[in-house]
Parts: structure tokens; sequence; C-alpha cells
């Protein structure tokens, strides 16, 4: 409330990077320095996406060897991306993993599909014209996109 421009408080995690200018003691120059080097992550954990992990990401699953994460990578290169659960669940070296019943130490752990996206599009006016590049972070939340994160930057 004692900023030059106030705000309500919206009491909770930040939804963008950008927020930081919004802490008091926080300068347009503080925040060029730390902003390469941190990033703003939706409020529930997040998970690790099973049909983008190399080898090494997914042999740190709790429950997963590195033989069992290899074969799941190259499973996904021959045959495409897992789709379903049903897909994990068929293979009887990966089921016990996920079953909640039997303690499945993968079950909340890996996710099928991307939990965030990061979209970087640069437009050009004309032949010569100047470039605009548009930077956008976006979380899947309850089946629907919702953008964290928007930036323009001039090129």
């Amino acid at each position: 409330a004692r900023l030059a421009t106030p705000y309500p408080i919206r009491n909770g995690p930040l939804l963008s990077v950008r927020e930081l200018l919004l802490v008091n003691g926080m300068t347009p120059e503080l925040f060029a320095e730390v902003e390469p080097y941190v990033a703003v992550l939706p409020a529930r954990e997040l998970r690790i996406n099973v049909n983008a992990a190399p080898v090494e990401v997914l042999a740190a699953v709790p429950g997963f060897s590195p033989e069992l994460a290899e074969r799941v990578v190259s499973r996904r290169l021959l045959a495409g991306p897992i789709v379903t659960p049903a897909e994990i669940t068929s293979d009887p070296d990966l089921a016990p993993l996920f079953d909640r019943a039997e303690g499945g130490l993968a079950v909340n752990v890996i996710a099928l599909y991307p939990e965030v996206v990061e979209i970087d599009a640069l437009g050009r006016g004309g032949d010569s014209g100047p470039g605009h590049r548009v930077l956008a972070t976006y979380t899947l939340r309850n089946g629907t996109l919702e953008r964290l994160e928007r930036r323009e930057v001039g090129s």
C-alpha cells in the first residue's frame, strides 16, 4: 500500500516473475539482474512428463531403474507418446509403480502432458519493419490453458 502505485495484495504465490517488481524494495535495475535466474512455477506440485523426460530424469523417479527408464524412452521413440494411463499400467514392470494400492512410488510424480508450456513468438512488420517478440508461459489447469506470464520484447 505504501508503493508509488499501490495495489491490492493477493496474499498468494507469484503468478509471474514480473510481479517481483511489486515487492517493496525491488527496483527495475535489481529485477534486471535477478530475472534470468528466477522462475515462477504453478502453485501445485510439478510432475515429470514421461513423454519428454530424458533417461537420466526418468531414472531418478522413485521406483524407476536406469534400465526401465531406457525402455520407456525407447518405447516412446518407437511407438509414439504415451497417451493414456492404461498404456503405462498395461506394462507389467511399470504397473506396480502407478498402483496406489501397492504404494506406487511414481503415481504422483509422472505426467503424460506438459504442465508448463513456454511460447516464444517473433513477428516482423513488412519486409524491413521492426520485429516484435512475445514471450508467454502457460499452465494446464482443470483442462484449460491459464496464462502465467506474458511479455512483449522489442527485437
